[in-house]
C-alpha cells in the first residue's frame, strides 16, 4: 500500500510535490540519478511499510498477549474451582465410600447376626418339635395308662362289685345262719327250761316217790349234761360264725381300700393329664411365638440381603464417576454423583 514505483511518486516526499504542472516545464534528469532516487524512495517505502506493519503486528500481539492473559487467569480460576469441586467431591465420595464400606460392614453383622437369630431360632424351633414330639408320645403314653387304668378300675370295680355281692350273701347266709342258730339256741334254752321244769316237776314228784326220784334225777342229770353240751356247741356254733363274719368285714373294708387306692389314682391321673395338657398349650403357643420370629427374621435377612446386593453396584458406580472426574469432570458426573448421593442417603435412612 506504501509502495511507490511510479517516477512520479518517487520524485516527491509524498508523490504529489513532483506531479506535473500546466506552469511548469518537466525538468531532464539523467537516469543514474533518477534510478538513485527511485532506490531511495522505494526502501524508504519498504521500510515504512515494514514499520507500520511491525507496529500493527505489536499492536496485535499486546493486545492478544493481554487477552491471552486474561483467558489464562480465567481458565486459572476455572481450573482451580475445578480442582476445588473435584476435591470436595473426592473428599465426599471418599466419605461416602467409607460410609458404605462401614454400611456395608454392618449390614454383613447383621446378616451374620441375622443368620445365627435364624440358626438360633430354627435350633429352638427344633427343640419345641422334639418337645412337642415327646409330649405328644407323653400323651399318648398317658392316654394308653389312663385306658389301662379305666380298664383295671373297671375290672376293679367289678371283681370288688362281685366280692361285695359275694360277702353281702355270706353274709346274709351268716345272719340267717345265726338266726337259724339263735333260734335253736333259743329252743334248746326253751327246752332246757322245760326240761328244768319237768325236772323240778320230776323231782317234787319224786320227792313222794324217793325210788324213782333217784332214777329220775340221774336222767335228769343226764339230760341236763345233754343240754348243756348243746347250749355250749351252739355257743361255739356262734363264735365260729362271729369270726367268719369279722374275716368278712374285714374283706370288705380290704376291698373299700382297694376301691379307695384305684379312685385316688384315676384322681392323679386326671390330674396329671390336665396338666400335661397345660403344658401342651404352652409349647403350642411358645412354637407359634418361635414361629412368627422366624419369619420376622426371614424378613430382615432378605431386606439385608437386597441392601448388600445393591451397595457393590452403587460403589463400583461411584469409583467409575470418581475415574471420570479425577481425568476431566463434567457436569453429567456432577449430577450423577450427586443422585447416587441422595439414593444412598435414602437408602441409609
Amino acid at each position: 500500500m506504501l509502495r511507490q514505483t511510479s517516477p512520479k511518486a518517487a520524485s516527491g516526499g509524498t508523490g504529489f510535490a513532483m506531479l506535473p504542472s500546466a506552469h511548469r516545464k518537466p525538468e531532464r534528469r539523467d537516469s543514474k540519478a533518477f534510478k538513485m532516487e527511485t532506490q531511495f524512495n522505494t526502501g524508504r517505502a519498504w521500510f515504512l511499510s515494514v514499520a507500520l506493519l511491525l507496529g500493527t503486528l505489536g499492536f496485535v500481539l499486546v493486545d492478544h498477549s493481554s487477552r491471552t492473559a486474561n483467558l489464562r487467569g480465567h481458565l486459572h480460576e476455572k481450573h482451580a474451582r475445578a480442582n476445588e469441586q473435584i476435591a470436595t467431591l473426592k473428599t465426599r465420595l471418599r466419605g461416602q465410600l467409607s460410609a458404605e464400606a462401614q454400611a456395608k460392614e454392618e449390614a454383613q453383622a447383621s446378616a451374620e447376626a441375622a443368620k445365627k437369630e435364624a440358626a438360633e431360632g430354627k435350633r429352638y424351633y427344633q427343640q419345641a418339635r422334639e418337645t412337642a414330639e415327646t409330649i405328644r408320645q407323653a400323651r399318648d403314653t398317658l392316654k394308653a395308662e389312663r385306658d389301662t387304668a379305666r380298664l383295671e378300675r373297671d375290672a376293679a370295680r367289678k371283681d370288688a362289685l362281685a366280692v361285695k355281692g359275694k360277702l353281702e350273701y355270706d353274709i346274709e347266709m351268716v345272719k340267717e345262719e345265726v338266726q337259724k342258730w339263735k333260734n335253736r339256741a333259743q329252743l334248746a334254752v326253751r327246752q332246757d327250761n322245760e326240761h328244768k321244769q319237768a325236772a323240778e316237776t320230776a323231782a317234787s314228784a319224786a320227792a313222794a316217790k324217793l325210788g324213782e326220784a333217784e332214777l329220775n334225777k340221774a336222767a335228769v342229770a343226764a339230760e341236763k349234761n345233754a343240754a348243756e353240751a348243746r347250749a355250749a356247741a351252739a355257743e361255739r356254733k356262734v363264735e365260729n360264725l362271729q369270726a367268719e363274719l369279722d374275716k368278712a368285714r374285714g374283706l370288705l373294708r380290704k376291698c373299700q381300700d382297694m376301691f379307695d387306692t384305684r379312685n385316688a389314682e384315676l384322681q392323679k391321673l386326671r390330674a396329671d393329664h390336665s396338666e400335661d395338657h397345660n403344658q401342651v398349650v404352652a409349647h403350642q403357643k411358645e412354637i407359634e411365638a418361635m414361629k412368627e420370629w422366624s419369619e420376622e427374621a426371614k424378613g430382615q435377612m432378605q431386606e439385608l440381603s437386597q441392601r448388600a446386593a445393591q451397595t457393590p453396584a452403587h460403589m463400583s458406580t461411584l469409583e467409575a464417576i470418581l475415574a471420570r472426574m479425577t481425568a476431566r469432570p463434567t457436569e453429567k458426573d456432577v449430577a450423577e454423583a450427586e443422585r447416587l448421593q441422595k439414593v444412598m442417603a435414602g437408602a441409609e435412612d
